[in-house]
C-alpha cells in the first residue's frame, strides 16, 4: 500500500480539441485582459461596508478552496467575528449549493449565513438587510479571485501543488483560468495538495509564486481525513480514520479533485475494489447510487466511502445504496508550515477594521 505522495495524478484532457481550443483561449485571454484592466481602474467595483477576505485560485477545481474557508470561518467565529459566506452557488437547488450546505452545517448551533448565487452583490445587500445578516461583520468570498466586482481587502489565492505554473494553458485549451502573472494581486498565496507532491515540485512552485507574486507562498498546506462519519439507525456516529483499516471498500465522489479522494482512501482502507470517480457537481441522484450500491454488494464491499461534500446531496437518496455501511470522509487542511502566519493576516485584518473604525 503506498503512500499518498506516491500517487501520481492522473493528466487531464482539455476541454476542447485542439484546433478549436488553441484559438479560443487567444480570445479567451483578450476578454480576460480587458476585464482585469477594467477592474484595475476601479470600475464596476462595489465596496461593502464590511472587510471582505476573498478565497480562490488560477485553476479549475479541487484546490481546497471549501475547507479553506471553513478553517477561516472557524478562525474569524473563535475570536467573537460574525461572517457570512458568498460564492456563485455552482449548480444550487434550492438556492443552495453542496459546497453552501457544507458551510451551514459546520456551526449547527449558529449557522453562518450563506448567500449563493450568481450576483453575489444582490444577494448580500439582501442578506444585510435581513433578520439573519444583521450582525455579519466580514464576508468571506468562496472562489472570489475572479470575482472582481466585490472589493477584497485580503486576496488569498491557493494553487495545486501538481500543476506547475510553468505549464499554464488557459481555458479552453487547459483548465487554467488565468495566468501566473496575477498572482501580482493576490495578497497571500496558498499552496496546497502537498500530499500529492514531492519536496522539489513544493519548491519549484514556491519559487515560481516568489517569481510572479513577489514572495514566497505564505503557507503549504495537505489535505488529509481528520474523522469518518457513518450514518446508523439512530444517528451519525463519528468515529477515527482508523475504522477503514483492513476494510474492502467502495468509494464514490463528485469532486474537482478525484486524485486527492482516491489517495486518501488507498492510504486508509485494506483494498479499494471500486472507485466512481464521477465529475465535478454531477448530480448524485437515485439511479446513480442504486449502481454504485449494487457494485459494492457484489464486490463484497464492507463500506462505501463518500466524501463530506457528496454527502449532502446523498443524504436524501441513501437508502438507495443498499445495505452496505456508508462513510463519510471529513476533509481539513493539514499545514506543513505557515497556519499561524496566514491566521495572524486573517485577524489582523479585523483588527484594523475595528481600529478604522
Amino acid at each position: 500500500m503506498g503512500t499518498t505522495s506516491d500517487k501520481a495524478p492522473r493528466p487531464r484532457e482539455a476541454p476542447l480539441p485542439g484546433w478549436l481550443a488553441v484559438p479560443m483561449a487567444r480570445v479567451y485571454a483578450l476578454e480576460l485582459a480587458r476585464r482585469n484592466r477594467r477592474f484595475d481602474r476601479g470600475r464596476g467595483v462595489v465596496r461593502l461596508d464590511c472587510p471582505v477576505i476573498s478565497v480562490g485560485n488560477l485553476s479549475v477545481g479541487g484546490v481546497g478552496k471549501t475547507p479553506m474557508v471553513s478553517r477561516i470561518l472557524h478562525w474569524l467565529r473563535g475570536v467573537g467575528e460574525k461572517p457570512c459566506v458568498a460564492m456563485r452557488g455552482y449548480k444550487a437547488q434550492g438556492g443552495l449549493s453542496d459546497e453552501a450546505e457544507l458551510h451551514r452545517r459546520q456551526f449547527p448551533d449558529e449557522p453562518t449565513p450563506v448567500v449563493a448565487q450568481a450576483d453575489r452583490v444582490e444577494g448580500l445587500y439582501e442578506l444585510f438587510d435581513s433578520d439573519e445578516g444583521h450582525d455579519v461583520n466580514v464576508v468571506v468570498l468562496d472562489d472570489g479571485f475572479q470575482h472582481r466586482r466585490i472589493w477584497r481587502d485580503l486576496d488569498i489565492v491557493l494553487l495545486d501543488a501538481t500543476r506547475p505554473l510553468s505549464d499554464i494553458r488557459l481555458l479552453p485549451a487547459g483548465y487554467w483560468r488565468e495566468p501566473a502573472s496575477a498572482l501580482a494581486r493576490a495578497d497571500a498565496v496558498v499552496i496546497t495538495h502537498a500530499e500529492l507532491a514531492d519536496d522539489d515540485a513544493i519548491e519549484t512552485m514556491s519559487a515560481e509564486v516568489e517569481k510572479h507574486h513577489g514572495e514566497r507562498p505564505i503557507a503549504v498546506a495537505r489535505h488529509e481525513w481528520r474523522h469518518l462519519r457513518r450514518p446508523t439507525k439512530d444517528g451519525v456516529k463519528r468515529m477515527d480514520v482508523a475504522w477503514l483499516t483492513g476494510k474492502t471498500v467502495v468509494g464514490l465522489c463528485a469532486i474537482g479533485r478525484p486524485e486527492g479522494f482516491e489517495a486518501q482512501l488507498e492510504r486508509r482502507a485494506g483494498e479499494v475494489a471500486r472507485l466512481f470517480a464521477l465529475p465535478d457537481h454531477h448530480p448524485l441522484d437515485e439511479r446513480t447510487l442504486r449502481g454504485v450500491g449494487a457494485v459494492a454488494t457484489k464486490l463484497g464491499a464492507e463500506a462505501i466511502v463518500v466524501s463530506e461534500k457528496d454527502w449532502v446531496k446523498i443524504e436524501p437518496h441513501a437508502a438507495a445504496l443498499g445495505e452496505t455501511p456508508i462513510a463519510i470522509s471529513e476533509l481539513s487542511l493539514r499545514f506543513d508550515e505557515g497556519s499561524t502566519r496566514l491566521e495572524r493576516k486573517v485577524i489582523g485584518l479585523m483588527r484594523e477594521h475595528e481600529q478604522r473604525d
